[in-house]
């Protein structure tokens, strides 16, 4: 399982909200409501201590409440997405620090072949970011782990949006694609896209040659760049559109003599033997970068 690096899960563990409106409308179950009730008041440990105590129906606790809150049109329920944000929180605790074989994260992904969880999943995508984030989290982990059947469009598209925004969201969509490239189908088909529509690799190139860009932010687009050039296509582009990507051999041989991180290092020098070994005529080209 794997968690985000983000200030914005912390601070929606934290969240100061008001169940009360559920229980008045009978939007769910009173065990549901204390659940959620003895939750919040937890932290994070003790919460998912619990959680975990009782990961059957905890699970199915979690996965109703927030199908009915969802499915329900009753605008009479008091900041109905700070609830969903504080479920899906829940939800994400439970299966990113559990193994994939828990009871819990098989509860929460498995349920007879019902795809209600997983089809809501997927129309959070478009909703406000942070619960999109956290369906998307839930989404990749079903995925990989449980080599979920949903298409992987869906997912590449989200994150396209992502990079395209502020530099936090830029930090999650990268988190969230690194995850997703350890899928080797879901590498192949993204970088078909790549090489279908030139306009995604902009996205990472323009990330990458921000100056201001943080140490842990170079990492991640230097591995998705890592991923993306085993695939003799994806270097054919690049070197054809070199006028487009003039800076992208310069900071590769940058970060490979002079990053602080070893594992950016490893990754940039290895990029670049995979352009090497494309075509040896490429040296001409790196020459040229180094004048």
């Amino acid at each position: 399982m794997f968690t985000l690096d983000s200030n914005t899960i912390e601070s929606l563990r934290t969240l100061d909200i008001s169940l009360d409106s559920l229980s008045i409308n009978n939007i769910i179950d009173k065990n549901s409501i204390n659940l959620l009730k003895s939750l919040s008041t937890k932290s994070t440990s003790n919460r998912i201590s619990i959680i975990l105590s009782n990961p059957s129906n905890n699970a199915k606790i979690l996965k109703n409440s927030l199908i009915n809150i969802v499915n329900n049109n009753d605008q009479s329920i008091t900041n109905s997405n700070l609830i969903i944000e504080y479920i899906l929180t829940i939800i994400y605790d439970g299966i990113s620090t559990s193994i994939n074989d828990s009871i819990f994260t098989k509860c929460i992904f498995n349920d007879d072949n019902d795809d209600t969880f997983i089809n809501l999943l997927i129309k959070l995508l478009t909703t406000p970011s942070n619960i999109s984030t956290l369906s998307a989290h839930a989404l990749i982990t079903y995925k990989i782990d449980f080599n979920g059947l949903i298409d992987e469009s869906l997912l590449i598209n989200y994150i396209n949006l992502l990079l395209v925004s502020n530099t936090q969201n830029q930090f999650i969509g990268l988190q969230l694609l690194k995850e997703l490239l350890i899928n080797k189908s879901i590498r192949d088909k993204f970088t078909l896209n790549i090489i279908n529509d030139i306009t995604l690799f902009k996205s990472f190139y323009n990330i990458l040659i921000n100056k201001s860009i943080e140490l842990q932010m170079k990492y991640l687009i230097i591995y998705i760049i890592w991923c993306l050039s085993f695939n003799k296509n994806f270097i054919k582009l690049i070197l054809i559109n070199d006028n487009q990507f003039n800076q992208l051999i310069p900071i590769l041989l940058n970060y490979s003599n002079d990053a602080i991180k070893e594992k950016i290092v490893r990754l940039s020098i290895s990029t670049l033997l995979n352009f090497i070994n494309f075509s040896n005529w490429i040296c001409s080209i790196f020459k040229l970068h180094c004048a």
